[in-house]
């Protein structure tokens, strides 16, 4: 597809191939582009040799609102089921099950062009995928200095999209994201029964330095709380920050603009409570890899 609209609701399409995309080949050469999958609708046992066994995505918008993408290969490189390289996609019901990717991405694998791609994953399930290195389920990796953003679940809902049983032989079993411009917000849904192999602390979700955002939904994760020792934080900013555990967050800690203490000038941040020597700077970007809950304070000069 280069322009245009297709909607399949039923049928199979089924041992197909193709050096990318083995079933569906998407580069949208007009903001018009679009593919839905739907209802009874199935794409089996297609293979690639390259990228996408199942959907290549270059521009354009696809959705899946149903159906079955199961059985599906890439032999070459990345995503076993999809491909996502620009554009968007959106999944709000169906299962991507069974594929596999020789390198990334088992299920799904985003990463990005010259204009940052916009996935939604809101419900359907992804689950029992496999991939030889980073991100059973699904992984964000971006190429380019591009952001890849990524946005799972609804607030309020810890039922959908369930990612479960994936597997990968790197990090991630159900999700891996690389660097900081792999920017995912994760607002409900669940990782559960996630594998690594060889196994590793968080089998569910691997975190290399992205911006992962948890704001509901079941993820393994821990509590960072900001002590403001004696001063006061300013009106909205929340005091507890929750990180998924054993694996590289990124965090951004407050600064002077969001707590402070007349008329101390805060000098910094420690992880060791009565301390009056900072570990961390105010505003400092900073790599956190923990495996239980973890309290930092204020240090006023």
């Amino acid at each position: 597809m280069e322009d245009g609209t297709c909607t399949i609701s039923g049928g199979t399409i089924k041992n197909a191939s193709a050096t990318k995309g083995g079933a569906v080949y998407i580069e949208g050469k007009t903001s018009t582009v679009s593919f839905t999958m739907s209802g009874s609708a199935e794409i089996l046992n297609c293979t690639s040799t390259e990228n996408g066994g199942a959907i290549y995505l270059e521009g354009g918008d696809v959705t899946i609102d149903g159906g079955t993408i199961d059985g599906n290969l890439t032999s070459g490189s990345d995503g076993g089921a999809i491909y996502i390289n620009k554009g968007s996609f959106t999944m709000t019901n169906g299962e991507i099950s069974n594929n596999h990717s020789a390198t990334r991405g088992g299920g799904v694998f985003v990463t990005s062009a010259d204009a940052p791609p916009t996935v939604t994953v809101t419900g359907g399930s992804i689950h029992h995928n496999t991939c030889d290195t980073y991100g059973g389920g699904i992984c964000v990796y971006p190429s380019s200095g591009v952001a890849s953003n990524v946005t799972i679940g609804t607030l309020g809902v810890n039922t959908a999209p369930d990612i479960n049983n994936n597997t990968a032989k790197g990090a991630g079993g159900g999700l891996y994201a690389n660097g900081e411009k792999a920017v995912i917000t994760i607002n409900g849904g669940q990782f559960r029964d996630n594998y690594v192999t060889p196994y590793t602390p968080n089998q569910d979700v691997a975190n290399e330095g992205g911006t992962v955002t948890l704001n509901g939904g079941v993820v393994t994760s821990v509590n960072v709380t900001y002590n403001a020792n004696g001063g006061m934080f300013t009106t909205g900013f929340g005091t507890t920050v929750r990180i998924v555990k054993d694996t590289n967050s990124t965090l951004t800690l407050p600064t002077s603009a969001n707590v402070e203490r007349s008329p101390y000038t805060l000098a910094g941040w420690t992880d060791v409570e009565g301390s009056s020597t900072p570990k961390y700077s105010p505003g400092q970007k900073v790599l956190m890899n923990i495996s239980s809950d973890v309290t930092l304070y204020a240090v006023w000069e």
